[in-house]
């Protein structure tokens, strides 16, 4: 059963003042987690004062300055494999398709068992009309470049805060993962992949762009194409012919009319599974009755309904309208413009939902705190690749990145440093702390 917002904040202050530990007949205070396991205060303070609010910047717009549009990431990779080798991680290339690769680093501890993962997607959407998309200049109080906030700024992060814990000398118990992962623009090939084949931790951070709020959930992305065929003649004699874009009217009016899943998220409120028609394509003339009609539906699924279960209510309600309009020949399947890959097309994005108490947002809680912030939940109507961690690999995953203020994709993206640096330390405390249990 989900706590609310007050509770959790609660759990993790009874976790951080705990009673004083005694080591080495030395009695220090000591950090201790909820769920067994402590840091020294010392320690701790030692991990986060080598968070250096230049290193953050300069590695961002080191990254920045890579281009690493959808399929064309290998330079950056290299570039992330190189700088973590650097840090002392031990690295690895996961091979996904010619060229293009999963970078993964491993922080070793104790015991084989991995704690914390540090997740990030390493490509970006074109520049489109951005001016100087890879200047990684700084405007203000932010970085401006294309993936600054999308999401090369908490990769940076993630990155300095493994380097802080690598130089602290501080012993753990498990290991750290980080992973960059390859495609999430487009197939999310990269975190499919990480989810089959693994490595595996006990629990995940999203650290793609939310704000510094904790997403514990997003929606399901069914993209949708229906075709109508007719009957093409002259404009002029338009009863003659089968007009495919009037059938397509009919079938838009029927598909907006459909009752769709509702969630009551506790503290959140209540979110919708949409649906949006985004594209729209037919006929060759303005006098020629169109044969033939194309709509694109983005359809954005809630946790708690079922990809499948909607796609099966889609086709009914069109195979209801065509028996009433015996003039509708209509098709419908699972497809987007940008995909490809027959996996993606098949399993489809799903919706995720990690309960508000679980040890992964307990955990982020008590780092928020711990590093001078405050706690702010949330639900995404977009949609983030932790659906693979928690759908595929059953690693319970939380998304929390800096960035995220509608700028994402725009000619105007850029991260603000200060979230930045508060990214950087949550993830250090938060990894140190669950590798040291």
């Amino acid at each position: 059963m989900a706590v609310d917002q007050g509770k959790i904040v609660a759990l993790a202050k009874r976790a951080l003042f705990r009673p004083v530990a005694v080591r080495n007949a030395f009695t220090q205070t000591a950090v201790h987690s909820s769920r067994g396991g402590s840091l020294l205060a010392s320690e701790i303070s030692d991990i986060l004062k080598r968070i250096d609010r230049k290193e953050v910047i300069e590695l961002t717009q080191e990254l920045v300055r890579i281009p690493s549009v959808t399929g064309c990431e290998g330079d950056v990779a290299e570039y992330i494999q190189g700088r973590l080798k650097a840090f002392g991680l031990k690295t690895e290339k996961q091979n996904i398709v010619e060229k293009r690769f999963n970078v993964i680093g491993r922080m070793d501890g104790a015991s084989s068992e991995n704690s914390l993962m540090l997740h990030g997607h390493m490509d970006t959407v074109p520049t489109f009309d951005m001016e100087e998309p890879y200047s990684g200049k700084i405007i203000g109080d932010s970085i401006y470049g294309r993936g600054a906030c999308d999401q090369k700024g908490g990769i940076a992060a993630s990155m300095i805060a493994l380097k802080a814990i690598r130089e602290s000398g501080l012993k753990l118990k498990k290991g750290i993962l980080f992973a960059g992962v390859i495609d999430e623009e487009a197939e999310h090939r990269g975190s499919y992949h990480l989810a089959k084949k693994g490595p595996r931790a006990e629990m995940a951070v999203i650290t793609d762009q939310s704000n510094l709020e904790a997403e514990i959930g997003c929606k399901g992305s069914i993209p949708i194409r229906i075709t109508t065929k007719g009957k093409a003649v002259h404009g002029s004699t338009p009863w003659l012919g089968i007009n495919a874009i009037s059938k397509m009217v009919k079938i838009i009016e029927v598909m907006n009319q459909l009752s769709l899943g509702e969630t009551k998220i506790e503290g959140l409120g209540n979110f919708k599974t949409t649906i949006n028609i985004g594209l729209i394509q037919g006929g060759n003339a303005y006098n020629i009755v169109p044969d033939k009609c194309s709509i694109w539906i983005d359809l954005r699924v809630v946790a708690g309904d079922d990809n499948q279960t909607i796609l099966k209510q889609f086709k009914e309600a069109l195979r209801q309208l065509k028996l009433k309009d015996k003039e509708i020949d209509a098709t419908m399947e699972v497809a987007r413009p940008d995909w490809k890959w027959a996996t993606i097309l098949r399993r489809g994005l799903k919706p995720f939902l990690v309960p508000q108490d679980s040890s992964v947002v307990v955990s982020l809680s008590e780092a928020i705190a711990a590093t001078g912030g405050k706690l702010r939940l949330s639900y995404s109507n977009g949609y983030v690749d932790a659906d693979f961690l928690v759908n595929d690999a059953s690693i319970p995953s939380v998304v929390y990145g800096p960035g995220g203020e509608g700028n994402a994709h725009s000619p105007k993206e850029r991260v603000k440093i200060d979230q930045l640096v508060q990214a950087a330390k949550v993830y250090a405390y938060m990894a140190a702390k669950e590798a040291s249990k």
